[in-house]
């Protein structure tokens, strides 16, 4: 961005919270119960199993509902997670915010806002990842705190309707599944064309077997993508709507194998094997633009008797109709992992076989069911298309500063940083020098239990806030873990020590303060 908006100043994600990384849990340390160990996959994609554990692992490791994370490594993005207790794995960040510089909703939207300049900085091959010194170094823009709060409130409201928008959207591959599954069942079994026929019978069931003249499997010959022979149908070129000759292999045939695996208008070229039981049976119609194609040995070739009386198209529909696809499926499974139908199977399967005339009736009448569904289902990809990039466009918006107004009174976010800067430094400066040690000592961050605390200990940190603050940032004064901060809150008001101040939806938002008796 050329040019921030009025109060906003860039910082880097590293001077806006802290970064815990997960445990590497061991497989010897997970149990059959206790609290959940978040991995990438349990953000993700929620229905992914948990591995568990015990509780006896550090306590930096423990994340709560509310808490943000971050996946740094794989599959890379920003969560709010909201299944209670649990441990945290490694590739993942926890995120403390120091909230008197920021919005914890708002640096949520601000690095899912970076995910894709996130993703530039990463290396590694197979599972990439971004290393923290890098993603600590990334910057973004930072407006005044008051204003992240909106944006972040704004984006809140319009992405809850994105996402209703896009759970709607989702049902609808599902309805038209079922609408075409339940035209075909019309079809087939008489109901589509039952005032069109008036009194008739609607046809005998007959065997696929009796309908054909041929019934014949294709070339085992080795084929490749090396034009010079003849084009080869495979499995890939049974499409959803007839042959799809896009990907073609070639081999060279002799006249008797051309004339033997040779194709005519009308044949129905059929899956007979393959690991996705759903693509056995599946089939398509050869028309005059197939003509010159031979086809392989995954796919077998029904030769019509007569076309004067089976039209294609209606024993096509009652090959993908429900009733013969689950004949086929309970058939074709197997436990080796490669489902078959062979020539006999198929030969053997029953439909029902009306006239001529009504055959072409049923055509025609599903044809035009299909092209509607087929018209909704073109509306929707078009709409999903459009929600898909909604969600970015909206982020990209609000760090434009243009989803909500600017409110000049509000302390620019520059001056924020400086006076917390001055703060820091002071604090540092004031603190006694360390005498140097040939080997450097990390301190642990000591976490009070609840009886180590003084009766007024929230009061008092309070105080010296200036009487007044929001949860989040009282509690991010003290040295509880948050459980035992909003227990030792709940004393002190009973207590008559802290008043709730314009209480919020949001515990960590609600508005505190000293009480005037407590004050004077």
């Amino acid at each position: 961005m050329s040019e921030l908006p009025q109060g906003w100043a860039t910082i880097a994600l590293g001077s806006l919270a802290q970064y815990v990384n997960g445990k590497g849990f061991k497989k010897s340390e997970w149990k059959a119960e206790g609290l959940p160990i978040i991995r990438i996959q349990n953000l993700n994609k929620p229905l992914a199993e948990f591995n568990y554990a015990d509780d006896s692992h550090e306590e930096k490791y423990r994340v709560q509902s509310g808490d943000l994370l971050v996946a740094w490594s794989a599959s890379l993005g920003a969560y709010i997670w909201d299944r209670g207790k649990a441990w945290l794995n490694q590739h993942i960040f926890r995120v403390d915010p120091f909230y008197e510089i920021v919005d914890k909703q708002f640096l949520y939207y601000a690095i899912k806002n970076s995910i894709e300049d996130l993703y530039r900085k990463t290396h590694g091959m197979g599972m990439v990842h971004v290393t923290k010194g890098k993603f600590e170094g990334h910057e973004i823009q930072l407006p005044p705190l008051n204003e992240q709060t909106r944006i972040a409130n704004k984006l809140d409201s319009l992405l809850a309707k994105v996402d209703v928008a896009q759970t709607r959207l989702e049902k609808i591959p599902t309805l038209l599944k079922r609408f075409r599954q339940s035209v075909l069942a019309a079809a087939t079994s008489g109901e589509l064309t039952k005032e069109w026929r008036k009194d008739a019978t609607f046809g005998e069931v007959v065997n696929v077997g009796s309908l054909i003249s041929d019934i014949r499997y294709g070339t085992s010959k080795k084929c490749n993508y090396e034009q010079g022979g003849i084009g080869v149908l495979r499995i890939p070129n049974i499409g959803e709507n007839g042959i799809d000759a896009s990907d073609l292999k070639y081999a060279n045939f002799n006249t008797g194998e051309k004339e033997k695996l040779g194709l005519k208008k009308g044949d129905l070229l059929v899956i007979r094997s393959n690991g996705s039981v759903e693509l056995v049976g599946k089939a398509a119609i050869v028309t005059d633009r197939d003509l010159d194609y031979l086809f392989a040995g995954y796919l077998i070739r029904l030769r019509f008797r007569d076309l004067s009386v089976v039209d294609p198209k209606y024993v096509l529909f009652s090959l993908q109709s429900p009733a013969i696809r689950s004949v086929v499926e309970i058939n074709a499974r197997s436990t080796s992992g490669i489902n078959n139908i062979n020539s006999k199977e198929l030969a053997a399967l029953e439909i029902s076989l009306p006239s001529y005339k009504e055959q072409k009736e049923i055509v025609c009448r599903v044809e035009s069911l299909f092209a509607l569904a087929d018209n909704v289902e073109k509306q929707y990809t078009e709409a999903k298309k459009r929600t898909d990039r909604l969600t970015q466009s909206l982020l990209a918006k609000a760090f434009r500063g243009e989803l909500v107004p600017q409110d000049p009174s509000h302390e620019p976010a520059s001056e924020l940083l400086k006076s917390i800067k001055a703060e820091r430094e002071q604090q540092a400066a004031s603190k006694p020098k360390r005498k140097a040690v040939t080997k450097r000592k990390i301190k642990k961050k000591v976490i009070m239990k609840l009886n180590d605390v003084s009766e007024r200990y929230l009061a008092d940190l309070l105080n010296q806030l200036g009487g007044e603050a929001d949860a989040k940032i009282l509690w991010n004064k003290t040295d509880l873990v948050i459980d035992d901060f909003y227990a030792k809150l709940k004393q002190e008001m009973q207590a008559g020590l802290i008043a709730d101040n314009n209480a919020s939806s949001d515990p960590a938002q609600r508005k505190l303060k000293l009480t005037e008796s407590d004050s004077v």
